[in-house]
């Protein structure tokens, strides 16, 4: 009967045990890894070499595993490749077609700046720089794009500047918290005149 507080395993026998089984295999060097890896593969394969295994079963495993990895590449590639399709080519020929003209926004700041609606002064003259940089073709644009985003693919328009400072007065009118005076209605007029004349 062993005591309650005695382990059940001998630290010595146990690390005499060790010594031997590591003295069997030989010391490893870390140019030996590679070849002690391989050896573990080829045992691992050679274990499959069990008679009831048909060497052709493995071999067709393996191949539609591979067959599924590259549908699955595919699907994901092509996820959603209908809708952008839809969405690039087709909106982007069908929007050639029905183009807005921008002397509609430009009379509508005319006719708002008269009646002293700066806010809505403004905001036409936003939508005219835009409707005359895209009719012109000197932007894509794209109603998701934010201001700043706007802005970037403009930078290399001629009077980029105005253009910036026209954003910068319809966000301050639009989205600010005071409404915008005549004489400011006017100043954005004249830059969108200068960046889309």
């Amino acid at each position: 009967m062993q005591r309650l507080g005695a382990p059940s395993i001998d630290g010595a026998t146990a690390d005499a045990r060790l010594r031997d089984v590591v003295r069997q295999s030989g010391p490893v060097a870390t140019g030996d890894i590679f070849e002690l890896l391989g050896q573990l593969v080829l045992r691992f394969l050679s274990s499959l070499r069990d008679p009831g295994i048909d060497p052709r079963t493995i071999e067709t495993a393996v191949g539609g595993l591979g067959i599924a990895v590259i549908l699955f590449i595919v699907a994901t590639l092509g996820r959603a490749l209908p809708e952008r399709v839809r969405r690039e080519v087709l909106v982007r020929e069908g929007g050639g077609t029905a183009r807005e003209d921008p002397g509609v926004h430009l009379r509508a700041a005319d006719a708002a700046i008269v009646a002293g609606r700066s806010r809505d002064a403004i905001h036409e003259l936003f939508l005219y720089v835009i409707a005359s940089l895209e009719q012109r073709e000197a932007i894509r644009y794209d109603p998701a794009l934010t201001d700043r985003e706007l802005l970037l693919r403009a930078a290399a328009i001629p009077h980029a500047e105005s253009l910036r400072d026209l954003v910068a007065s319809y966000e301050r009118s639009w989205f600010g918290l005071r409404e915008p005076t005549v004489e400011e209605s006017r100043r954005a007029r004249e830059m969108a005149l200068r960046v889309a004349p």
